[in-house]
């Protein structure tokens, strides 16, 4: 098989059929208990539902979408316009297509890529079964159109690296305007870009600059018109967030131990998985630069790939390092599976043809199939425990078992006329609230945010709800705390949890 200069669906047929079968499994998994549901999913989902009654970008609780871009929540708001079904009875077709989308382009670009139909299989193969994205798209999540874009962007950037023509520019410049409106980190893709144009050296500097001052502007202005939104409503760009609490240092190790996973290493290696991590980062640094200086295959899908992985995971360890996230996991650096794939198997193919000795170029062949082999088998095993879990207990989230039989969430199903209208609610997981349901719910503040804590005594009387599970955000007041400045009626007791009436000390 020949690598071919333009995607045809002729060449890619397999790509299809990979497609199909990965979107199989998702779809699978997402019927068994319902999509994956975490709070991200639920501001998500508001918007998109309040976009339908005329609010838009507005959450559950009444408050403007700060914390996200508004392109995610809004495609969720235009499926719900089109289909006329809520975005949670029709999430498991959205994630199944998505990720079939992602598998076939993936299978497009290795078809121009490479020129062994086996690399191509072999890489299909690993997508379908990947633990990082079969747990993505198992979730209501942006990360899962995020990723679709990240692929296309790499598509179109090596398309304009053949022409550099001002039609490829702009199709470059319009995924990445759509990536930063999708997630906050997309402006990685105009990082990505900006360098590899900028190691071309056969771009005469003054079109260089010009193409680069075009790509920035076109790809920033749907982001800065996000922000200035979002300032003029809160006078925040993106939301109230704290200062990260994980220095540096962690967040590399935290780095270090998901590619540990995604590359499923035997458990002895564990230890020196931040190792791993450094050394994976610097080799395709050097070999970035090495490129750069010799001004080889600077738009070829490797290089790009090589790229892509090095600016996102800067970006997300470093931004880690700033400001409060989630401690760094698959969720966050999965983005970087793809490039990362593409970046350290590209050179198997044309290394083992460039064996003269046929023993030899048996042997290795027979060697990288063992390893692919066992890679594979490895996630064969995580995808079986995957699918055990989620048959018993479902996806984690809100829809998964536990949630379902609790006794506090059973209550607010069956009884949600329970609280009188038009009294404030508020709880420790508000979205719960809102998604078992229905009720427009405010969160505890936070202990950080003393403002709103001082506005929260001051207030009128309302119920609080309070969950005892994992999703009890240790950073909002605790109840001892606010017992301390308001009078606390217990009015419902559950063995998760709790519904109070909260007023004004006498």
């Amino acid at each position: 098989m020949k690598p071919t200069k333009n995607i045809t669906f002729k060449h890619n047929i397999d790509a299809l059929i990979a497609a199909c079968i990965g979107a199989s499994i998702i779809y699978w998994f997402a019927i068994q208990h319902g999509i994956g549901v975490s709070p991200d999913s639920l501001t998500y989902t508001s918007v998109a539902r309040n976009m339908q009654h005329g609010r838009f970008w507005y959450q559950f609780d009444g408050m403007p979408l700060t914390i996200f871009p508004c392109f995610y929540p809004s495609f969720l708001g235009s499926i719900i316009f089109i289909t006329q079904h809520d975005i949670i009875a029709i999430a498991p077709i959205i994630n199944a297509l998505l990720f079939a989308a992602v598998i076939f382009m993936v299978g497009c670009l290795a078809q121009q890529m490479v020129s062994h139909k086996l690399y191509k299989w072999l890489l299909l193969s690993c997508l379908i079964i990947s633990s990082s994205l079969v747990e993505i798209y198992s979730m209501l999540w942006s990360e899962t159109l995020f990723i679709l874009l990240l692929v296309l962007f790499f598509i179109f950037l090596h398309k304009y690296g053949t022409n550099y023509s001002l039609k490829s520019l702009m199709q470059v410049s319009a995924i990445a305007a759509l990536a930063c409106v999708t997630r906050f980190a997309g402006v990685t893709f105009i990082a990505i870009a900006g360098l590899v144009i900028l190691m071309d050296g056969q771009l005469v500097w003054r079109r260089k600059w010009w193409h680069l001052l075009t790509f920035g502007i076109v790809s920033l202005l749907p982001l800065i018109a996000n922000l200035s939104y979002n300032y003029l409503l809160q006078d925040t760009l993106t939301g109230m967030r704290q200062k990260s609490v994980t220095p540096f240092t962690n967040n590399v190790q935290l780095y270090g131990s998901v590619v540990y996973d995604w590359l499923h290493l035997p458990q002895i290696l564990h230890p020196y998985a931040t190792f791993i991590g450094c050394v994976l980062f610097l080799v395709l640094v050097v070999i970035i630069a090495k490129r750069c200086w010799q001004q080889q295959a600077i738009y070829s899908y490797q290089n790009i790939a090589s790229v892509g992985f090095i600016m996102y995971v800067a970006f997300i360890v470093i931004t880690s390092s700033i400001s409060r996230y989630e401690p760094i996991n698959n969720r966050l650096l999965s983005a970087a599976f793809i490039p990362m794939l593409l970046a350290t198997s590209y050179w198997l193919p044309p290394a083992l043809q460039q064996l003269k000795i046929a023993a030899a170029r048996r042997v290795a062949t027979a060697a990288c199939l063992t390893v692919i082999g066992l890679f594979q088998y490895q996630q064969y095993l995580w995808l079986d425990d995957w699918r055990g879990m989620v048959v018993r207990y479902g996806v984690p989230g809100y829809t998964d078992a536990t949630w379902q039989q609790s006794p506090i969430v059973q209550f607010l199903e069956k009884q949600h006329d329970y609280f009188v209208p038009n009294m404030a609610i508020y709880a420790n997981a508000n979205d719960a609230v809102y998604f078992f349901s229905g009720l427009s719910c405010e969160t505890v503040p936070e202990i950080a945010h003393t403002k709103e804590v001082q506005d929260f005594y001051s207030s009128k009387p309302h119920y609080i709800v309070w969950f005892i599970n994992e999703f009890d955000n240790p950073s909002i007041v605790r109840l001892e705390t606010i017992q301390q400045h308001r009078r606390l009626d217990t009015l419902k007791t559950f063995s998760d949890g709790y519904i109070l009436m909260s007023s004004m000390k006498q």
